[in-house]
């Protein structure tokens, strides 16, 4: 729904990317999270997976809130100028117009630890499956350590590959979660703890519960050949999940068309 091409133009035209609503609304959540009394703003962090890893990225490097973050399937490389959905190519083809990625990466070191977890065979970024995705992205996480590393923070910004490995939530393998818990530092869970935990197929876990994964990502390559960590979780009810109740379900003000509709008002009103 967020990109198909008339999407991208009318928001293009004015000056609001797709990408900025996206980030902006997560900025929004972030808001709310820092009204509750369970909430430790010393330990709020973001991670993402495809469109949330780019999103994640973007997260990182802009909302000085942030502590720390976790990049699952994309690559901080120029192939993501050219290949893949208007909401993620265009924004970074204007990103480089203004900086490197390195710089880009480097604007997350002063608040915010950033690991970086991919598959190396993860053909939904790294189009054409030789590994260019990877390569060319090294380099710029090297110059950015060296900037996380003049910061004081020499682990600062890590990259983390499984190998063999497709388009997955790799934010939920055993390594990724043992380092989120050594940013976070929970008064109930060590690393040690984390790394003893077993892993389950998500493929299985899906079955299991009745899930229908789509056609692109529901392949063994893909999600269902993921691993992640077994800590019991069972999904909640959709009905659980709303935030929006039966009757708002639909409305305009809810929805990605009444905000395009929105803009198209606005610049009428503008002309």
């Amino acid at each position: 729904a967020h990109d198909p091409e008339p999407v991208h133009k009318c928001a293009l035209a004015a000056g609001r990317l797709i990408m900025g609503k996206l980030s902006w609304d997560s900025m929004r959540g972030l808001d709310f999270l820092l009204t509750r009394d369970d909430i430790d703003p010393a330990r709020v962090g973001v991670s993402g997976n495809s469109l949330g890893g780019a999103k994640a990225g973007w997260m990182a490097a802009l909302e000085p809130r942030l502590s720390f973050a976790v990049v699952s399937g994309w690559a901080f490389a120029p192939i993501t100028e050219t290949w893949g959905k208007f909401c993620t190519r265009i924004p970074n083809q204007r990103m480089r117009e203004w900086m490197t990625w390195d710089q880009y990466l480097a604007l997350a070191a002063p608040h915010c630890a950033l690991r970086i977890v991919n598959g190396d065979a993860d053909v939904i970024i790294d189009k054409e499956d030789d590994g260019a995705a990877w390569r060319d992205m090294e380099p710029a996480v090297d110059s950015a350590a060296q900037v996380y590393a003049a910061l004081g923070k020499p682990d600062g910004i890590q990259t983390w590959y499984e190998k063999d490995g497709g388009h997955r939530p790799y934010v939920a393998r055993v390594p990724n979660l043992a380092w989120l818990v050594r940013q976070t530092k929970p008064e109930d869970r060590t690393p040690e703890q984390i790394l003893d935990l077993p892993e389950i197929n998500f493929g299985d876990w899906c079955h299991q519960h009745g899930f229908q994964l789509e056609k692109l990502y529901g392949t063994p390559l893909h999600l269902l050949g993921a691993t992640v960590a077994d800590m019991g979780i069972v999904p909640l009810r959709r009905e659980q999940l709303a935030v929006l109740s039966p009757d708002e379900i639909g409305r305009l003000e809810y929805t990605i068309e009444g905000w395009l509709e929105q803009i198209e008002r606005n610049l009428k009103d503008e002309r």
